[in-house]
């Protein structure tokens, strides 16, 4: 499919470059998107419209050179971060850019946002920490203040490889999350942790540090991500919710509807419209 990262769309359509990471961060980073566009001046916000993000469970680190994005809350609009980690999202996020986009979204695996960011991912899951904030201004304004793109993705690549001297992705977690995925979500957290010779209780406290969300949360996101890539295929929803491991299909409705905000329904014709194949994160196999 399409990118798996958090990428926003604005009108008209952006332009997509992917890069593949250098090899020292390919077993960490599953690949890094550059957006960019431009939008009519005096386009309204309503006209510009929004993008809805839906859960991805892993960080992605985003730098901004265009004009702001915000997040769309029942509270209001709030600015998002110019250079900030987007922690692991167990809901549906609405965002917008209010003019020219120029975006690199680096997309981490799962297991390695924590380490390679050296931020606690459980003080950000759902939410945004600020680049500045995690490593000062001065490497925030390296990184935005570089010209053109490709020494942008560049930039970000030899900072990681810096960050990388002196810290180690959790295997144990990285092993839970392959093994999780590679079930489609339909692994029991208390059989992933006997095989791996551990305790459910500590099993779930180190993959809640490491990754974000805890390993039964990881699970029900993988499955409802299956779901999505079987429903965007045209499959039946009853069909879907037997293979997929639901009680019934009640029981995926709830579940879907519980991360996506949406109906199996209402998603299917959202991939109808490409907007799924633009925007969700259901690119598991990826990095198994």
């Amino acid at each position: 499919m399409g990118h798996s990262g958090l990428a926003w769309s604005v009108e008209p359509n952006p332009r997509y470059h992917a890069f593949a990471p250098i090899p020292p961060l390919a077993h960490l980073i599953e690949e890094i998107w550059v957006q960019e566009g431009e939008v009519d001046p005096e386009a309204s916000p309503a006209e510009m419209g929004s993008t809805a993000i839906l859960p991805a469970a892993r960080a992605d680190l985003v730098l901004n050179w265009g004009d702001p994005f915000v997040e769309l809350r029942l509270e209001g609009e709030i600015p998002i971060p110019r250079a900030a980690i987007i922690g692991p999202r167990t809901e549906r996020w609405e965002v917008r850019g209010t003019g020219s986009c120029g975006l690199i979204i680096v997309c981490f695996h799962p297991w390695a946002g924590g380490p390679l960011l050296g931020a606690d991912l459980t003080a950000s899951a759902g939410g945004l920490l600020s680049i500045g904030d995690v490593y000062g201004d001065a490497r925030e304004r390296a990184l935005l203040d570089c010209a053109g793109s490709e020494q942008r993705v560049a930039l970000v690549q030899q900072m990681l490889l810096q960050w990388l001297e002196d810290r180690e992705t959790d295997r144990l977690s990285a092993a839970t999350a392959v093994a999780i995925h590679r079930a489609g979500g339909r692994a029991r957290v208390k059989e992933v942790a006997a095989h791996l010779g551990m305790s459910r209780r500590h099993l779930q406290r180190r993959v809640t540090q490491a990754i974000g969300i805890p390993p039964k949360k990881l699970a029900s996101l993988a499955r409802v991500h299956r779901v999505i890539g079987r429903l965007r295929s045209g499959e039946p929803e009853w069909q879907v919710a037997g293979d997929c491991g639901y009680a019934d299909q009640s029981h995926l409705i709830r579940e879907v509807r519980s991360f996506t905000g949406m109906t199996p329904t209402a998603l299917r014709q959202v991939a109808n419209e490409g907007l799924v194949d633009a925007f969700n994160n259901d690119g598991v196999s990826r990095y198994l």
